[in-house]
């Protein structure tokens, strides 16, 4: 049985993937696609979470005609609710807190 020599760097590393994805390859081209569309999405998957660190997540129910009243604000106004709640929020902390030290 060959003995198993693990990568010490990153270009080792690299060429690690590579020759393995080569052999899946050869092996399976079927496996081979999946395996790089499961690699794709899990990238995607870190990529997104790495640039969700600055925000805050916030669950919250609303009432029929409050989430009626947001909707037509924000289809009147031609955004998403997010940032139309921020935009909210930021313009009564300014009014409420202006020159107050916080």
């Amino acid at each position: 049985m060959p003995a198993l020599i693990a990568p010490t760097n990153t270009k080792e590393q690299y060429y690690s993937v590579v020759n393995f994805l080569d052999a899946l390859y050869i092996k399976s081209k079927d496996t081979h696609d999946l395996m790089l569309i499961k690699i794709k999405k899990m990238w995607a998957q870190k990529v997104y979470r790495k640039n969700q660190h600055e925000y805050q997540y916030l669950n919250f129910k609303l009432k029929k005609e409050l989430a009626d009243m947001l909707e037509a604000l924000t289809f009147n106004d031609k955004m998403e609710n997010k940032p139309y709640i921020e935009q909210l929020i930021k313009a009564e902390y300014q009014r409420k807190f202006q020159g107050q030290k916080t």
